[in-house]
């Protein structure tokens, strides 16, 4: 393109640092995405419980099984802490750049660990079925799956938090 004219209020840096400006996007797309990958993996959940309820194995369902209760319960937690995390991280965009980057490294490091532990245990709950196109649950694995790389993976969100902190240390 050219000769393309952009009034000053239009620009990217108008009246703040264009980094600043990218790194707050970024983090409102990580933290929509936690919250999105939250709502995928309670669907997931939801589909896996009903499975659950209606397999029956030796004559009784699996739900009734308390082994399989306790991986549940565990996801269950999963969930909801990754769902806390979000909402913390969402709070905190009204104060300092650096606890906003903080939380939101935070609850995306947390959402993609919880994103494949809940992919991984759907599929063994369920069997391979699980991983076809044809049945609803594929669809969330793949997406959860996604998820845990989308906007970097844990490792890198636990990495953008020991560089954070480590700029503190030097501040210091």
């Amino acid at each position: 393109m050219r000769n393309v004219r952009v009034c000053a209020e239009q620009r990217l840096d108008a009246g703040r640092d264009a980094v600043q400006a990218i790194e707050l996007a970024i983090d409102r797309a990580l933290v929509v995405q936690c919250a999105e990958t939250t709502g995928a993996m309670a669907r997931a959940l939801e589909i896996t419980l009903d499975y659950l309820k209606t397999r029956k194995q030796f004559g009784r369902v699996l739900a009734g099984n308390q082994v399989l209760q306790h991986r549940l319960v565990d996801l269950h937690i999963a969930i909801e802490e990754t769902r806390a995390l979000t909402r913390a991280a969402a709070l905190v965009f009204a104060g300092a750049a650096d606890e906003r980057r903080r939380y939101v490294a935070a609850a995306k490091a947390y959402a993609s660990q919880a994103a494949r532990l809940l992919w991984e245990e759907v599929v063994q709950l369920q069997g391979a079925i699980g991983m076809t196109d044809e049945y609803q649950l594929g669809a969330y694995v793949k997406h959860l799956a996604v998820s845990h790389t989308l906007f970097g993976d844990s490792e890198q969100q636990f990495e953008r938090m020991a560089m954070m902190e480590d700029r503190l240390q030097e501040g210091r």
